[in-house]
């Protein structure tokens, strides 16, 4: 390799603070042997261009407001070992795991401070605690990573992440199965798991005989009869 072509390799694509929604195909063309891109302050929504940085290597969005990796169009990156996201509204850990561990397979270094998905490391020992969880997930999700954050994976981490990070995953609730405004005599649907049966209804949900656990889930409005009230317990018939 030519000492002009390591230069322009090793150099950096400084895009910062441009007001700039995408990467255009002519700039990335342009730029193809550029090892770092920086695109801090912008609003960019779409990177499909990138596939043509063919040596990139860091990429830096902080600051761009983005809110869903998804979203930004993406092409499957396996040079790119660093990538910056702080200063961003990304909220769902698990679906920006999902985009960054498909898009950016070789990641080595990441950084998402700054974000409502990862707690402020410094503000509580709550917030601690819950920034070490955060840091459990990322690792057991992006197994290649040597840095998280400002601070390096350790072996002990990368040893908890692969023992507890699977179960970790932040789980939303779907908000479609809820219906505040449903009619009173609406029916619901019901969902039934038990063990050892299928299609058990909520009568055969329990069975005292069994030693087997067993667990009935149900959606719709409750009804309240007083039946299992503490204070009837106390209430005799002449007193109604």
């Amino acid at each position: 390799m030519s000492e002009a072509k390591q230069k322009e390799e090793e150099s950096t694509l400084n895009l910062a603070g441009r007001k700039l929604l995408a990467v255009e195909r002519h700039v990335a063309v342009a730029h193809k042997l550029a090892g770092t891109l920086d695109l801090t302050m912008n609003r960019v929504r779409n990177c499909e261009a990138l596939r043509h940085m063919e040596k990139l290597r860091c990429l830096i969005l902080d600051k761009n407001s983005i809110e869903d990796l998804a979203s930004i169009n993406f092409p499957v990156m396996p040079t790119v070992d660093t990538l910056w996201l702080n200063d961003n509204e990304l909220g769902d850990l698990n679906a920006t795991m999902d985009v960054i561990s498909t898009k950016f397979p070789n990641l080595t270094y990441l950084s998402m401070l700054k974000n409502p998905a990862c707690p402020n490391m410094y503000f509580s020992d709550g917030e601690a605690e819950a920034y070490q969880r955060y840091r459990y997930y990322v690792i057991h999700r992006l197994s290649k990573l040597t840095y998280l954050d400002s601070t390096p994976v350790t072996d002990e981490e990368r040893a908890e992440a692969e023992r507890r990070g699977k179960f970790l995953k932040v789980m939303k609730p779907d908000e479609s199965q809820y219906n505040r405004n449903a009619p009173e005599n609406e029916e619901h649907e019901q969902v039934v798991a038990t063990v050892g049966g299928v299609g058990a209804g909520p009568a055969e949900a329990y069975n005292s005989n069994s030693q087997q656990p067993a667990a009935f889930l149900a959606r719709g409005r409750m009804r309240y009869d007083g039946s299992h009230s503490e204070g009837n317990r106390f209430i005799s018939n002449d007193d109604l």
